[in-house]
């Protein structure tokens, strides 16, 4: 039997999860998103992302997950973490829109109305919940201010990526930030889609992780501290250069100056100035190379479990047949 007409059929959508160590739960949210794509999507695929310890963990929910369509099980290193996970998923998924989302997001929210978004504007979306935790506010604001990231309390985790998008995006040593963080410079302009999202604004990923996304934030962001560093060192240089003059207006205009007095203020300026001066090529130095390192080169990508056959319902013919007269 041919799939209904209704079916969105004009592009091949992957959703991208990474485990968030509940395995049970995500199998089971799985099976129900599973339904939802089939009954909505013609081409859709799930690519999902765990560790490699966490194979033995899902071999009693082997035949649950075989009946699943369109799954993709990436197995992960160990020591690979959940934002990195999400990288990995969405650099192996096949689709025209790629959207990445949490087990927490993956039932509330419209996740082929993302998908559709996405390719008719051809941008990145990301979710915006409607209210923000405030709790959360003054951290999110921190983290803005010293990143290179837009951090906001209010932007979900789900994000929709047209192909050519994701492309740009797959060479850079940050994927994992910018999947989840729009850059303040040199990026791709998001779309916010609202949503009235409910519950906390974190997965259930753990400390460890989040430590890692962290640090991961302000690592990224070291140019833009040394660089800050060198224009604070500058600024003292000028300072110095100053107090080296007024220690020559001293001399000159007052008659009473203490003995020694000026030898030691050229110093002391000499000293301040000629450091900073240092300090400040020194720092714009290290920054240009903090911005051009590459990152890690270590194959974080163990095994791949596949049960994907996105051809099996289609019956049409890319061919024109003509019929022909008898004898002809």
């Amino acid at each position: 039997m041919s799939p209904p007409s209704s079916l969105i059929d004009g592009y091949l959508v992957s959703i991208c999860l990474a485990s968030e160590e509940r395995l049970l739960e995500e199998v089971a949210k799985l099976a129900a998103a599973s339904d939802e794509f089939t009954r909505r999507l013609r081409y859709w695929e799930i690519v999902y992302v765990i560790r490699d310890r966490d194979r033995a963990r899902l071999t009693p929910q082997a035949t649950d997950l075989a009946r699943l369509t369109n799954l993709r099980i990436i197995i992960a290193n160990d020591d690979i973490g959940y934002y990195r996970r999400r990288a990995i998923a969405a650099s192996e998924a096949i689709g025209d829109v790629i959207v990445l989302t949490g087990f927490r997001e993956l039932q509330s929210l419209d996740l082929v109305e993302f998908a559709a978004d996405a390719y008719a504007a051809d941008r990145i979306v990301l979710g915006r919940r409607a209210a923000t935790p405030l709790q959360l506010s003054f951290g999110y604001w921190f983290l803005n201010a010293i990143s290179a990231y837009r951090v906001n309390a209010s932007d979900l985790q789900t994000i929709a990526l047209p192909r050519s998008k994701l492309n740009a995006l797959l060479d850079r040593k940050t994927l994992a930030l910018d999947l989840r963080f729009e850059a303040k410079r040199g990026g791709e302009s998001f779309l916010r889609k609202p949503v009235n999202a409910m519950g906390s604004a974190h997965s259930r990923s753990g400390v460890a992780d989040r430590y890692a996304l962290l640090e991961e934030l302000i690592s990224t962001s070291s140019g833009r501290y040394l660089k800050g560093y060198a224009g604070l060192s500058l600024i003292v240089a000028m300072m110095a250069f100053l107090y080296a003059a007024y220690a020559v207006g001293i001399v000159l205009f007052k008659p009473d100056v203490q003995e020694g007095w000026f030898s030691t203020a050229l110093v002391q300026s000499g000293s301040v100035g000629f450091l900073a001066i240092g300090f400040a090529v020194l720092c714009l130095g290290l920054a240009d190379i903090a911005e051009s390192l590459s990152g890690r080169s270590r194959q974080p990508i163990m095994g791949e479990i596949s049960n994907v056959d996105l051809f099996s319902g289609n019956v049409d013919l890319n061919v024109e047949v003509v019929s022909r007269p008898p004898g002809g």
